[in-house]
């Protein structure tokens, strides 16, 4: 059977993060406070952990999305998001006020890591699709970790098996992508955030990352992965 993607929302999408990193963030210790009375609606108080150095907040108990402030990032954590607009759309609108609080704006990474998940028929098609990537003739893959360059982009491939937690243990194969840019010389502004943001959904829709799922999937020849 072949297996090949056209699009990348042909995957189920699990999980999806967002993070920023930034420099001088203590104002933290006295404004997290105020980052907490942002999350309230009405005058219900929102659930959240404080430490001296993060803040992980939810806007409601029922709620899919977390959230996690800390002194030298902002985080974002998203279960079985819609899509990836919506995630941006919501990240930029929380980011902006929590950092607008805390005073920061030197940005020094951003990155966002997704977890997609293929699904398969059963056992022996997740085997063979994974013992191709493997070195070794015979032997038992467990995972692989590879980066590719995608213009100013760093997108990090985590891939392995895996298996639904239902009745039928569906067999699956995980691809844990993390795309990232760094701003070692010169740190960014807030306000460059969201074009930065754009470029990596951008990415992610690519065809460079269909590509390399699709390689992984029915791969011709394992010396173009390995």
């Amino acid at each position: 059977m072949k297996h090949e993607i056209k699009k990348l929302n042909q995957l189920k999408h699990s999980d999806s993060f967002m993070q920023i990193n930034y420099l001088r963030g203590f104002k933290y210790v006295d404004k997290a406070g105020e980052i907490v009375n942002s999350f309230f609606t009405g005058r219900v108080e929102p659930p959240y952990q404080m430490t001296g150095r993060e803040l992980i907040i939810k806007e409601s108990d029922t709620d899919t999305k977390t959230y996690r402030i800390a002194v030298n990032n902002v985080w974002g954590h998203y279960s079985s998001p819609d899509n990836l607009g919506n995630i941006e759309t919501d990240f930029l609108k929380k980011e902006s006020g929590i950092l607008k609080i805390l005073g920061v704006d030197e940005i020094v990474r951003i990155g966002w890591r997704n977890y997609f998940v293929y699904e398969l028929q059963n056992v022996e098609e997740k085997n063979n699709i994974l013992s191709k990537l493997s070195p070794i003739d015979d032997s038992e893959f467990l995972s692989i970790v590879f980066q590719i360059d995608v213009g100013e982009l760093k997108c990090k491939f985590f891939i392995k098996g895996a298996e639904k937690r239902d009745e039928k243990k569906t067999p699956a194969i995980i691809f844990d992508i993390d795309c990232s840019m760094s701003f070692d010389i010169e740190p960014c502004s807030i306000a460059d955030i969201s074009g930065h943001i754009k470029k990596i959904r951008e990415c992610l829709y690519s065809g460079d990352i269909l590509h390399v799922i699709n390689l992984v999937l029915s791969p011709k020849d394992k010396d173009k992965l390995i």
